[in-house]
Parts: C-alpha cells; sequence; structure tokens
C-alpha cells in the first residue's frame, strides 16, 4: 500500500494497524486509490485536499463526514460504494513536466471487470426457454442471476444490472415505483383500460417507437384477451399503460388453510 502511494504512515514511520480510521484516512486511502493524489495535493495536501476531492467527485455522498472521528464500516463501504463509479485519474505526460488527467476507466469497469446495462426485462423462464435463474434483456441478450432474486418480480420492468460477462452481481429496478400499479380490469377495449381500485380508465400508450404489450398467465396475448376481473401489475409510461402482466384466475375462494404447496379455501 505504500509502495503504490495509498498510505505513508505517520511520521516516526509506525502504521499503527490496530488504531481506529479516522474519517480523514479513509477518505485518504480511497482517493488515492482512485489516482487523485496529485490533484488532492494541488488543493493543500492531507486532509483538507483529499477531503475537497471526495466531495467533488461524491466519494462523500450519503455520508455525515467529520474528518478527526472514527470512520464506522457503514460510511466506508458507502464511500467504497460510491467510488467504484468514479473515473480514474492516471499519468498522461512524464518528463519534466508531468501531467494528470482523469479517464473514462472505472474500479468497477477496469478493475473488477464488472459492467452496467440498463434494459427492460422482456423473457424469463415462464415465458420462455430459459433457466429459472436466467433472463432476458430488450429481447436480446439473455443473462444468469448468481445473487438470490426472483426473476419474476423484474418482468417486463425497467431495471439497471451490473454483470461480469453474462453473470449478474447486482439488480434495481430503475422504474419508478408511482409507474407500477397492482389492480384489478374492469373493462378493457382497442385503447384502453378501466382499473377497478383506482376506479379510473387509462389509455393505452400510443408511440411510434413504443408499443402496448401484455401477458396473461405468462403467455403474450393480444389486448383484445384482457377481460374483467384480471389482476396483475401495470407499467405505466407517464399517463399511458404501457405493459401489463395479468392472470386469469381458473377459481375464486376464501382461502382458510396453507400447508407447504398445498391450499384449503372455500369456494366463492
Amino acid at each position: 500500500a505504500v509502495d503504490m502511494g495509498v498510505i505513508a504512515g505517520y511520521p516516526d514511520g509506525t502504521f499503527k494497524p490496530e488504531s481506529q480510521v479516522t474519517f480523514a484516512e479513509a477518505i485518504k486511502m480511497i482517493v488515492a486509490g482512485l489516482g487523485y493524489t496529485p490533484k488532492a495535493e494541488a488543493l493543500g495536501g492531507y486532509p483538507g485536499g483529499y477531503l475537497a476531492v471526495a466531495a467533488e467527485e461524491e466519494i462523500t455522498d450519503g455520508v455525515n463526514v467529520v474528518g478527526n472521528l472514527a470512520a464506522n464500516r457503514g460510511a466506508v463501504a458507502i464511500m467504497v460504494d460510491n467510488a467504484l463509479e468514479v473515473n480514474l485519474m492516471e499519468q498522461v505526460s512524464f518528463g519534466d513536466s508531468p501531467r494528470w488527467e482523469t479517464v473514462e476507466k472505472t474500479l468497477l469497469k477496469n478493475k473488477l471487470g464488472v459492467e452496467e446495462t440498463k434494459g427492460v426485462v422482456t423473457a424469463i423462464s415462464k415465458t420462455a426457454k430459459l433457466d429459472e435463474n436466467e433472463f432476458e434483456l430488450d429481447e436480446k441478450d439473455v443473462y444468469e442471476m448468481v445473487i438470490d432474486v426472483n426473476t419474476e418480480s423484474l418482468f417486463l420492468k425497467e431495471v439497471k444490472i451490473l454483470h461480469k460477462k453474462e453473470k449478474v452481481v447486482w439488480v434495481s429496478v430503475e422504474t419508478a415505483e408511482k409507474d407500477i400499479m397492482f389492480d384489478t380490469v374492469a373493462d378493457a377495449t382497442e385503447t384502453s383500460i378501466e382499473l377497478k381500485v383506482a376506479d379510473k380508465e387509462y389509455d393505452l400508450i400510443d408511440d411510434d417507437d413504443v408499443d402496448f404489450v401484455v401477458y396473461i398467465n405468462y403467455e403474450k396475448k393480444e389486448i383484445s384477451n384482457v377481460v374483467e376481473g384480471m389482476y396483475g401489475y401495470f407499467i405505466f409510461d407517464g399517463k399511458e399503460i404501457m405493459a401489463a402482466n395479468l392472470f386469469d384466475f381458473d377459481e375464486a375462494g376464501f382461502v382458510t388453510g396453507v400447508k407447504d404447496d398445498e391450499v384449503e379455501f372455500i369456494e366463492l
């Protein structure tokens, strides 16, 4: 770490590994690890210059930094996470006038080999010939989950994934919560769907680049197949319905007991 310029130790030549690491020390190590030492030193050096770079590069976003206080593990985890996608700084010229610049490289992509991709989950195991931990993005690329996430919960939603090759190590739903509505169909036409709980009629998306898509019991159908009583979630693009994942239940009843994979109910 000393050879790489991440730490320097104390003036007396010690490192004090048993001591608590302060916020200033943790930030210095992160900033140095990203290659920003020349900039931090130009801004006054330790600790002020490093704190200034960390703030400018949003490394300390979401953290209450008090330089001389011991940093807790949660705060350090947040700062390291923020640092993963910060552009690295590298030396671009040498000799008498060395120069450093930020480059289009990150710890995440260039050091860990992890890529970021965004798209809509257009197929899962129940809609295509895929394994339970696989899904398709934008009707083209198939990815494999190596984390414990149910792909059904992502179906028809926009997601952001971090993946190493085609293996997904992190995923987040990018479709806003306000644009996902669970409800029951009250009525449907070729251009709109009326929802029961919302007690409102919504137009289907009318866009040259985007087509309305609906799945019923995980089979792709036409809007003419949507009938009263179907339940599921609706994906909105603003005020219009963009997609729907619906279920047409064969039986309806009042559940009186559940044991393992069996349900006991009274038919209505």
